[in-house]
C-alpha cells in the first residue's frame, strides 16, 4: 500500500517549499494595488504567523497523498494498456510475417511453371520488399522516437502535477481563514500553540493595540489569496472551473456548519432541547466532513480523473490509426464504449458511498475536537477549551443528556453556558460522574471499526479510494492534538 510507503515528513518539507513561493507571489501582487507599505508589511505578518501555516497541515498534506495514490494507480493502468497494444502489435507483425510466408510459398510454386516470369516477378518482388522494408524501419524509428518523446514528456508531467497538487493542497490549508473568526466568536485565547491571530499585537502599532476586530478583514484576505492562487496556476486548466465552484461550495458548507455551531450560544441557557445527536451529526457535516475530508478527495479525483481522460484521448487517436490497419480494433473500442456508459451509475454509487465514508469519519473528528477541547492538554492541543462556555452543542453534552440522572441534568442545566470557571469545572465534574471518558474511549473504537469496515467493502472495487480513505482515517485515530 502507498500508505506505508508515504513519507510524510519529506513531503511537508516540500509542502512547506511551495508556500513561501506562494507567500512571494502574493507579496509581489500588492504594489500593483498602490498599497502603503505599512499595509504590505501588516499582510506579510499575517502570512507568516501561524495562522495558515502553523497547523499540522493535515488538510493539504492530505490531499496530495490522496492526488498521488490516484495518479499512481492511473499511471500503473496506462502501462498496462500500452503493454496490451504492444501484444496487439505483435500480433498483427506476426500474421503479416504468415501471410508474406504463404506469397513466397505461392511464388515458389507459380515459379516451377514458369522461369521467365520467375525472374521478373522475383526482381520486382524484391524491389518491393525493399520498399516496404525500409518503410517498415522508416516507421519503426519514427515509433521509436515517439516512445522517447513521450518518456521524457511524462516525466516533465509528472513533476508539473506534483507541483499543482501542493498548490492546490495549500488553497485548501486556507480555508483556515475560518478559524480567524471563529476564534472570535470563540473568544479563544490560543491556536495552534500561539496567541490566536486577533490577541496579537497589532503589525500597525504592536505596543498600544492588539489586532482585535481587524482580523475580521483578514480572515477575508486570507480567503482572497486562495482565489488568487487558483487563478494564477490553474486557470488554463480545463478543471479551473470545477475546481474554483467546489471551493465555493466547501466555503458554503462550512459558514453553514458555522452557523449552526455558534448559534446555541444566543440560545437561551439550561434549554437541551436541540442538543441531540442528529443536530450534532448535521453540524459535524457542514462544518468538518465536507470541507476537512471530502472536499481533497473529490477535487484529487476530478484532476487524476482528468490526467486519465487525456492519456485516453492520445490513446484514442493511436487506436483509430491502427484501426485503419485492423478493423477488429473498431470493434473493441465500440464495446468498450458501452461499457463506459453502463459504468457510469456505479461510478455515482460509488461517490455517494466514498462521501457517507467521509461524512462518517468528519462526525468522529469532530467528537473527537469536542473531546480534546474538554480533557485534552492545551500544550498538545494547541488552544485553550471554550466549548462548555460557549454552550455548544458538542458531543459531550449530548451524550451526557442521554446519562445522567434528574440531579445532575439539573445541575448540567444551571451551570452549562457560562463563562465562568466555577461552573466550567460543574460540568466537567459531572462529565467524570458520568464516565463520559470511558463512554467516549468506546465510542471511538467503534467508529473507527465501522469505519474500516465500510472502506473494506470499497476495497473491492476501487483500492487506491479506499486507501486514501484509511489513510485519513488512521491519521486521526487516537490523536491527542
Amino acid at each position: 500500500m502507498l500508505y506505508d510507503k508515504f513519507n510524510i515528513e519529506d513531503e511537508r518539507k516540500e509542502f512547506i517549499k511551495v508556500y513561501y513561493s506562494l507567500i512571494k507571489d502574493i507579496l509581489e501582487e500588492l504594489p500593483k494595488m498602490k498599497l502603503p507599505p505599512n499595509s504590505i508589511d501588516y499582510i506579510t505578518t499575517l502570512l507568516n504567523s501561524p495562522t495558515i501555516s502553523g497547523g499540522k497541515m493535515y488538510r493539504g498534506l492530505g490531499f496530495v497523498y490522496s492526488f498521488n495514490t490516484l495518479s499512481n494507480n492511473n499511471n500503473n493502468n496506462n502501462n498496462n494498456n500500452n503493454n496490451n497494444n504492444n501484444k496487439n502489435n505483435n500480433n498483427n507483425n506476426n500474421n503479416i510475417n504468415n501471410n508474406n510466408n504463404n506469397n513466397n510459398n505461392n511464388n515458389n510454386n507459380n515459379n516451377n511453371n514458369n522461369n521467365n516470369n520467375n525472374n521478373n516477378n522475383n526482381n520486382n518482388n524484391n524491389n518491393n520488399n525493399n520498399n516496404n522494408n525500409n518503410n517498415n524501419n522508416n516507421n519503426n524509428n519514427n515509433n521509436s522516437n515517439g516512445n522517447n518523446n513521450n518518456i521524457y514528456s511524462d516525466v516533465s508531467k509528472s513533476e508539473t502535477s506534483k507541483h499543482e497538487a501542493r498548490i492546490i493542497g495549500w488553497c485548501i490549508e486556507f480555508l483556515s481563514f475560518f478559524l480567524v473568526t471563529d476564534d472570535i466568536i470563540d473568544n479563544g485565547l490560543t491556536r495552534r500553540g500561539e496567541l490566536c491571530w486577533y490577541r496579537n499585537p497589532s503589525p500597525f502599532n504592536p505596543t498600544e493595540h492588539n489586532v482585535g476586530m481587524l482580523a475580521i478583514n483578514d480572515s477575508v484576505l486570507i480567503e482572497s489569496f486562495l482565489f488568487f492562487i487558483l487563478k494564477k496556476y490553474l486557470k488554463h486548466k480545463s478543471y479551473y472551473v470545477d475546481i474554483f465552484e467546489l471551493f465555493h461550495e466547501s466555503i458554503f458548507f462550512t459558514a453553514t456548519g458555522q452557523l449552526l455551531d455558534t448559534s446555541y450560544y444566543h440560545q437561551k441557557r439550561g434549554d437541551f432541547t436541540d442538543f441531540t445527536i442528529e443536530r450534532y451529526r448535521q453540524i459535524c457535516i457542514n462544518k468538518s466532513s465536507h470541507p476537512v475530508f471530502y472536499l481533497q478527495i473529490k477535487i484529487a479525483i476530478l484532476l487524476t480523473d482528468n490526467n486519465n481522460n487525456n492519456n485516453n484521448n492520445n490513446n484514442n487517436n493511436n487506436n483509430n490509426n491502427n484501426n485503419n490497419n485492423n478493423n477488429n480494433n473498431n470493434n473493441n473500442n465500440n464495446n468498450n464504449n458501452n461499457n463506459n456508459k453502463d459504468g457510469e451509475d456505479e461510478e455515482e454509487e460509488e461517490e455517494e458511498f466514498i462521501k457517507g465514508i467521509c461524512f462518517d469519519i468528519g462526525f468522529y473528528g469532530q467528537a473527537q475536537d469536542d473531546y480534546l477541547d474538554c480533557f485534552g492538554d492545551p500544550k498538545f492541543v494547541g488552544k485553550t477549551g471554550t466549548d462548555i462556555q460557549e454552550n455548544k452543542c458538542s458531543w459531550l453534552i449530548c451524550k451526557a443528556i442521554t446519562l445522567c440522572n434528574d440531579n445532575q441534568l439539573n445541575q448540567l442545566k444551571k451551570h452549562y453556558g457560562i463563562d465562568n470557571q466555577y461552573d466550567v469545572s460543574i460540568v466537567k465534574s459531572i462529565y467524570n460522574e458520568i464516565n463520559i471518558p470511558e463512554y467516549y474511549e468506546k465510542f471511538e473504537n467503534e467508529q473507527f471499526n465501522s469505519i474500516s469496515d465500510k472502506i473494506q467493502k470499497l476495497s473491492k472495487t476501487s483500492q487506491p479510494k479506499s486507501e486514501i480513505l484509511l489513510f485519513l482515517l488512521k491519521k486521526i485515530y487516537k490523536r491527542i492534538k
